[in-house]
């Protein structure tokens, strides 16, 4: 059963698919919430990253500067943690840092200055 409900494990997998209308100070205006069927490519953040410049890269990332803009505005707290890859094989855990780049925090506390 998880292999036809996994996400991305089948070309075709079933979703629900949030739909989310912001007004220009990113406030959220509307929601909707319905069954879906979605196609999914798998990106590493530098791959979403080489492609800040494309749709719909580029425009998600303007939403998450808005946003981030009112979040600091209103005093939010933000803490930059390292993301890690943590796996436990043979009978031992390894931890190893992962680098960060700036698709990884978009909506977090680095000012890029893009």
């Amino acid at each position: 059963m998880i292999e036809l409900l996994g996400l991305g494990l089948i070309d075709i997998s079933p979703a629900l698919s949030f739909g989310i209308t912001l007004d220009a100070s990113g406030m959220i205006k509307e929601t909707t919430i319905q069954p879906s069927w979605v196609r999914v490519q798998r990106l590493t953040y530098e791959q979403a990253e080489a492609q800040l410049d494309e749709m719909p890269f580029h425009d998600l990332y303007q939403i998450t500067q808005v946003y981030q803009t009112r979040r600091k505005e209103s005093g939010a707290l933000l803490i930059d943690m390292p993301e890690a890859m943590i796996r436990f094989e043979d009978g031992k855990v390894s931890i190893r840092p992962l680098k960060t780049c700036a698709a990884a925090t978009w909506y977090g506390s680095n000012d890029h200055g893009w």
